[in-house]
């Protein structure tokens, strides 16, 4: 069972205030993370880099995602998805912002880094998260909502971003937006579990 000690049905979880406050938190990753990846050409134009150099750095994003997806599920067997998920956005964020605001080719290693862990993360929490707070019963149901719902995000990131650029929007202005979108999704959740823990 989940959170209250009973198994959650679809519409009961769409209702809940912590399903609405954990959409922001994991939409932001697929949605900004699939963004920063799509305009890397444009990425490694504005800051003078190598495209070559830097597509190398996807043996990197791979490094750290498989022992930062080791490390989160140990994390959400120890201390609870529901406590980790803040995380996953906040990595997110800490490579958008490097990528943003650093020019030398180390911050592209270390943005790609963060996102590789962030990939890895998110991957193992966000899996516990929903039966722990939801139960099983209806798992497939609920995590419908949440998967389509990411989906859509990985779609409408790059399309976004894209049009922001076509108006002069800057994308590294737009890199610290998404940072900042991201840590207020991660603060806005971990707050509901806060809140709702007693239920818990």
């Amino acid at each position: 069972p989940g959170r209250g000690g009973r198994h959650w049905t679809r519409g009961e979880a769409v209702r809940d205030p912590l399903f609405r406050a954990a959409l922001p938190a994991v939409l932001a990753p697929p949605s900004f993370g699939t963004a920063f990846i799509f305009h890397q050409v444009h990425l490694t134009e504005i800051k003078g880099w190598a495209l070559s150099e830097f597509a190398a750095l996807f043996a990197l994003y791979v490094a750290t995602s498989i022992p930062a997806s080791f490390a989160a599920g140990w994390a959400a067997d120890r201390f609870g998805a529901a406590r980790m998920l803040p995380l996953w956005p906040c990595l997110l964020a800490a490579g958008l912002t490097v990528a943003a605001l650093a020019q030398a080719f180390w911050a592209g290693a270390v943005a790609m880094a963060l996102l590789g862990a962030m990939q890895g993360f998110g991957s193992a929490v966000s899996g516990a998260f929903w039966p722990e707070v939801y139960g099983t019963r209806h798992l497939g149901a609920i995590r419908s909502v949440a998967t389509s719902s990411m989906v859509f995000g990985t779609a409408l990131g790059p399309g976004v971003s894209g049009l922001l650029l076509d108006v002069e929007v800057g994308f590294e202005a737009q890199l610290i937006g998404m940072a900042a979108l991201s840590l207020a999704a991660a603060v806005n959740f971990a707050l509901a579990e806060r809140r709702l823990q007693p239920a818990r």
